[in-house]
């Protein structure tokens, strides 16, 4: 159940064409929604190339991996948020005047 409608908001910009990195908005939902789950997300991120334990600092981890192939989504995802904030502030200002 997607009580705050973010699930149809990302299918509704995927369908506008728009990319955030290598990722459609929709894609990047569905993967961070894998990684949100405490029972996968935290296991994930703990998965090394002989098992899933509990890694040491800088160990190479599959979570680490994966941060490093979403982190160029997740920064054009703020850019866009930032983007939409500056022309929301922008219109306040209108209308206050």
């Amino acid at each position: 159940m997607d009580d705050v409608t973010l699930l149809k908001a990302a299918r509704g910009w995927t369908a506008t064409g728009k990319k955030l990195g290598k990722f459609t908005p929709s894609e990047l939902y569905n993967l961070l929604c894998d990684f949100a789950h405490p029972n996968f997300g935290s296991a994930f991120l703990c998965l090394s190339s002989d098992g899933i334990r509990f890694t040491g600092a800088f160990e190479p981890t599959v979570g680490l991996k994966a941060f490093g192939i979403l982190y160029p989504s997740l920064s054009a995802l703020a850019m866009e948020l930032k983007q939409s904030l500056v022309q929301l502030e922008q219109v306040k200002l209108k209308a206050a005047l």
